[in-house]
């Protein structure tokens, strides 16, 4: 795997000439090592959502500009206003305005990369190279939390995730990785989105 990445590092490389644009998206995507780890209201989402501000802030107005909203906007104006709209039959309201306040920052994030991958050299290679350092970021972790049985401390309560009940009514130790997404199904999702 090691071997895999140097090969297609070099060759992105050889081939490709990054520039601010190019590295602003490979920082936003590696970011995400940081997972689900916050103080309070702030978060990844909000501090790389203060990244991208600028970006969202000149792709809106380049839409006013041009007197007709992009559909990238009107997508992210519709899906603010449904998620304004399922709080009516939301069942927990205690955690409503924080999933509402990190789903904010995470249009912000969105609508920047977008303006970002439309001013990069090379967009797709800087979204690819991005997801790579994640993912060796993630599997250095992944290896010491399998190897050593312990997990970062903070992240998440790992106690009830490492007892599992077997058939005959058991219980049973678990090893698993979770890196910093709180648990193993959400590290799963996110090697799942990387494989393609």
């Amino acid at each position: 795997l090691v071997t895999y990445l140097v090969l297609c590092h070099n060759k992105m490389l050889s081939t490709a000439k990054y520039n601010f644009h190019d590295y602003f998206i490979i920082l936003i995507i590696a970011s995400t090592i940081i997972g689900t780890a916050q103080i309070g209201l702030i978060s990844h989402a909000f501090v790389v959502g203060l990244l991208c501000l600028p970006f969202t802030l000149l792709e809106i107005v380049s839409s006013f500009q041009k007197g007709k909203m992009q559909p990238i906007i009107l997508f992210m104006v519709i899906w603010i206003l449904y998620t304004l709209i399922s709080i009516t039959w939301a069942p927990k309201h205690e955690h409503l305005l924080r999933e509402i306040w990190i789903l904010l920052w995470n249009i912000i994030i969105f609508i920047g990369l977008y303006h970002a991958s439309k001013k990069a050299n090379t967009a797709s290679q800087s979204f690819l190279m991005g997801w790579r350092v994640l993912i060796c970021l993630t599997l250095c972790i992944a290896a010491w939390e399998i190897a050593t049985d312990s997990h970062l401390a903070g992240i998440g309560d790992f106690n009830e995730n490492s007892e599992i009940t077997t058939a005959d009514g058991g219980s049973e130790h678990r090893i698993f990785a979770a890196v910093t997404y709180k648990n193993l199904n959400s590290y799963v999702t996110l090697l799942c989105m990387a494989l393609p």
